[in-house]
């Protein structure tokens, strides 16, 4: 197991930077530019990610790992003044919770991609450093969710 705060993996796009931290039993998405932060956090209503492994190839970067039901992976490429996220999640056995991909920080912005047939609702608590990726959910296990985000710095801020 990587000591706390390694650095699984980083890539940068102009001014702004992702980096693959790692934080108590997983790796955290941590997005940087001179503007501002975002960082990947759990949830209690959400479940969220859980990458243990964490590879690059070039300006792509790559994670997957697994907790109870749900088996995750993700790419990250360079994007339009930031980065996308295409992550999957596999769902063996039925959960409480929905997945979702949650961050939080200042400076950033987070939407879904064009031409997805159906993309990840994305919201903002009433703070504004909150922002939730939900994607829709079949009822009957086994299934694979998969959903795709931008992650850009925030208009002005780049």
């Amino acid at each position: 197991m990587p000591n706390e705060g390694h650095v699984g993996a980083s890539v940068a796009n102009g001014s702004a930077e992702l980096r693959l931290v790692w934080r108590e039993d997983r790796y955290a998405l941590v997005f940087t530019h001179e503007g501002g932060e975002l960082r990947s956090v759990p949830s209690d209503q959400f479940d969220t990610p859980v990458f243990t492994d964490a590879h690059q190839q070039g300006e792509l970067l790559f994670a997957s790992g697994a907790e109870g039901a749900r088996q995750w992976s993700m790419s990250v490429e360079p994007y339009e003044g930031g980065f996308l996220l295409d992550t999957a999640c596999r769902v063996t056995k039925p959960v409480d919770r929905a997945a979702a991909s949650c961050f939080d920080g200042e400076g950033w912005g987070v939407g879904s991609v064009e031409r997805d047939d159906q993309p990840p609702r994305i919201s903002r608590d009433a703070s504004a450093s909150r922002l939730e990726a939900v994607p829709d959910e079949p009822s009957a296990q086994p299934y694979t969710v998969r959903y795709r985000v931008r992650v850009v710095a925030a208009a002005g801020e780049r």
